[in-house]
């Protein structure tokens, strides 16, 4: 990113793409791992997260490509909140860096729920000229009256539940009952040093 900070990038491209092959892409911004280690009894190895959105766009023709935002997963850097302004504003550089790829064909879209579907309404502030379609399948507007504090009672469980659960992902501690040891490092990270 434009501060020096490394995101981890996880690319899926149809299969026989040729060299000269263009395709659009669809962008995932994440929190919650791009890609974890699973545990033995529940497969093992590396799996993406959603591989079945994944399989059906690429099985399509699209490049689907997933990113831990700054200060999650394998992504190195720091967040002072969610969706802070240095977390929106490596959007537009991911968008342009997609563009660059010799795979893009220049058209990207973004789409998730939760957290990642307000991730996709957040690549708009930025204004990509290359995004052309967002689809957000479930994203926070109001979060206090929707999750904290819905009908004006408090929402004690999320609030107990929801930053322990991410203060776990952040450590690479996932709970001892998740089927995830933690996040997938990145190709380059052979001995496990980067992540």
């Amino acid at each position: 990113m434009r501060d020096g900070v490394k995101l981890a990038v996880d690319v899926y491209l149809p299969a026989g793409l040729a060299a000269d092959a263009r395709v659009p892409a669809i962008l995932e911004q994440t929190r919650y791992y791009r890609s974890s280690v699973v545990k033995a009894e529940f497969g093992g190895g590396c799996k993406p997260a959603g591989s079945a959105t994944i399989n059906f766009f690429v099985l399509r023709g699209y490049a689907w490509v997933v990113v831990d935002v700054r200060g999650t997963g394998a992504s190195f850097g720091s967040r002072d909140t969610e969706y802070g302004d240095a977390e929106v504003a490596d959007g537009a550089a991911i968008a342009d860096w997609i563009v660059a790829q010799s795979w893009s064909n220049g058209a990207i879209g973004s789409t998730g729920q939760s957290y990642v579907g307000t991730t996709a309404e957040m690549l708009l502030r930025n204004h990509p000229p290359a995004v052309k379609a967002i689809a957000p399948r479930f994203a926070g507007y109001d979060f206090v009256s929707e999750i904290t504090y819905p009908g004006g009672i408090p929402n004690a469980v999320f609030e107990q539940t929801w930053p322990a659960m991410i203060a776990a992902l952040d450590h690479g501690t996932p709970p001892a009952a998740s089927p995830v040891l933690g996040p997938c490092p990145v190709d380059e990270d052979s001995d496990g040093t980067m992540l």
